[in-house]
């Protein structure tokens, strides 16, 4: 009887250590499933904004200009769509290229906003795209002017504004420098893995009256550096400061 109560004692201690032991690997199993799913959500999610953002990178034309040679091929695209999305906000505002303006109100900003058939039509596209290019606090800097009056009172003025899901621009050009002489030069002034700074360096040459009494640029020639940064995000190289010579 002695024999018996100690083999049961035997197999109960060796039912509970299994058994404590299935429950654990369990959990870990279920915890090694639940982290595997987040994990697979984030890589989905992150492939979808990556999809999201090339295609509408796509919707903005390279610009044909000179690009630095230190510069990878990537970069240099990165370059000339950034030049092209740049003079939208510095130059010449017309909805990427649109022949069509069509006038609507927006609220809380001041002046005349419209909407046409530009390459870039939706607000979403355009924040896609241009954070494909800038980083959100650059965009920010480029797209939107707050100009506090004597009074206290705030005018609220932005380049590009969402209306209904659809882009809306502010039409409006300041004109390029006459001067200026292409093409454009570059200096490379730091480079590390998350940075590179370098200028733009712009040519220009004064106009003079010859003896004709003709203007004719030929009077003396500056020269004008601007700098521009490229950094690295996690999502990728996007400018922090741009430039451009005319």
């Amino acid at each position: 009887m002695r024999k018996f109560s100690v083999l049961l004692g035997c197999v109960l201690a060796a039912l509970a250590v299994t058994g404590c032991t299935a429950g654990d690997n369990a959990s870990e199993v279920q915890e090694s499933y639940s982290q595997a799913e987040i994990s697979s959500e984030s890589e989905t999610s992150s492939s979808q904004e990556d999809s999201a953002t090339a295609a509408a990178l796509e919707l903005v034309q390279e610009a044909n200009c000179d690009v630095p040679d230190f510069l990878t091929p990537e970069q240099q695209t990165l370059y000339r769509k950034a030049k092209t999305a740049y003079n939208q906000f510095t130059l010449y505002t017309d909805g990427f290229g649109s022949t069509e303006y069509t006038p609507v109100e927006v609220k809380g900003y001041s002046g005349a906003f419209y909407v046409g058939n530009g390459s870039i039509t939706t607000w979403a596209d355009f924040k896609a795209a241009m954070l494909g290019l800038f980083t959100p606090e650059y965009l920010d800097e480029l797209n939107y002017n707050f100009v506090k009056r004597e009074n206290g009172a705030e005018d609220h003025y932005a380049h590009f504004v969402d209306y209904q899901g659809r882009l809306a621009f502010a039409d409006g050009a300041r004109g390029s420098n006459p001067l200026r002489l292409p093409p454009d030069r570059f200096e490379l002034i730091s480079e590390t893995e998350d940075e590179i700074r370098f200028y733009v360096i712009g040519t220009y040459q004064d106009y003079v009256e010859n003896d004709a009494g003709e203007l004719v640029q030929e009077g003396g020639v500056t020269e004008e550096k601007k700098e521009i940064v490229l950094t690295r995000t996690d999502a990728g190289w996007r400018f922090s400061q741009f430039a451009v010579t005319y």
